[in-house]
């Protein structure tokens, strides 16, 4: 973040503006969260594709776009710039005429997740925060647990709907505490502080920034996401709107879900789904990428994905259980201190 291009808070919904990163518009309600309002126009034409393609590759190569300060310590885990590839075997199995694969996989907990926790959280610690309560949903938790313990923050952890018992193990392997109660509530301890929504939303933008830069020319028609969380999307879609107004791309997909096609997937289907993306594109997918690639396929039988559209799909990766003990530092994949 510098002082250039940041300008405040505003609705992702109605974009009215906002001095309050962590409450819901007033008008929106719950699904009017709060994110970044940046000044687009003082930085078109300071940041071009070529200034981008000369950053390191990971999520803060978006520094400007970024509720961080441009000197805060950066957690060391690597996050973003994660790999896209075609996958025409496995667009000629869905019945699009081309297919892109993000993997966000790759992240560190295997979800988009990963990029609302690393700045939620970098940007908690620069208040001064030790610590934070938190009611998530599945992959959040994971991604949160994680995330607090690369940046040295107590996390109390609680999730709203069920949760694998994989993800709950993962976060007390991470030291996060994960009350038996639905809700965290509570008064939190001494030094806790509050997640940012706003900067939380502001990371997973990063991702349609990404594939603006990634695709600029090239883009694809559709995008399917692995949930279907409004705020998730309209996150993204406020990456692309950036990627577009700055001129580093041409259009943007329209984003949608499982749920949009119309129907509910069977297991069945999903387990099909899994099995085609190892067999033609050699990745092993977790369940909301399976359910992505799934629903792709059915909205071509349906009509509601053209078979003459480019698709891109963002695939996750199954959470493991942690039966074994954790590696030690000197194993750790990302940058070193």
């Amino acid at each position: 973040m510098s002082q250039e291009t940041m300008l405040g808070y505003q609705c992702t919904v109605c974009k009215a503006p906002s001095r309050r990163e962590l409450s819901p518009c007033p008008d929106c309600g719950a699904t009017g969260a709060a994110r970044g309002h940046y000044d687009l126009s003082w930085l078109r034409g300071r940041l071009s594709l070529d200034a981008l393609a000369r950053r390191e590759q990971w999520l803060w190569r978006y520094r400007e776009l970024l509720p961080v300060d441009e000197f805060a310590e950066l957690p060391p885990l690597q996050v973003g710039w994660t790999p896209l590839s075609g996958a025409p075997r496995l667009a000629e199995w869905a019945g699009v005429a081309g297919l892109w694969l993000k993997e966000e996989g790759r992240n560190p907990t295997g979800s988009l997740h990963d990029r609302a926790a690393a700045v939620a959280l970098t940007r908690l610690r620069e208040s001064g925060a030790v610590g934070f309560e938190r009611d998530c949903a599945p992959r959040e938790g994971a991604a949160f647990a994680a995330w607090s313990a690369s940046l040295g923050l107590s996390a109390r952890l609680s999730y709203g709907e069920a949760v694998s018992d994989e993800e709950q193990a993962f976060a007390a392997l991470c030291g996060a505490a994960v009350p038996a109660a639905s809700s965290a509530g509570g008064e939190g301890g001494q030094g806790f502080g509050s997640v940012s929504e706003a900067a939380g939303a502001d990371g997973l933008a990063t991702l349609g920034l990404e594939l603006g830069e990634q695709l600029s020319e090239r883009m694809a028609d559709v995008l399917l996401l692995p949930e279907s969380d409004a705020r998730v999307a309209r996150s993204i879609e406020a990456g692309f709107e950036a990627m577009l107004e700055l001129g580093l791309c041409k259009r943007r997909p329209r984003l949608v879900s499982a749920e949009e096609l119309g129907r509910d997937l069977a297991e069945s289907e999903l387990a099909e789904a899994m099995a085609q993306c190892a067999r033609r594109a050699g990745l092993l997918v977790g369940r909301g990428g399976a359910r992505s690639l799934a629903a792709l396929a059915a909205g071509v039988a349906t009509g509601k994905v053209g078979k003459e559209e480019m698709a891109l799909v963002v695939l996750d990766a199954p959470l493991a259980s942690p039966s074994i003990a954790p590696r030690g530092p000197g194993a750790r994949r990302g940058r070193t201190a």
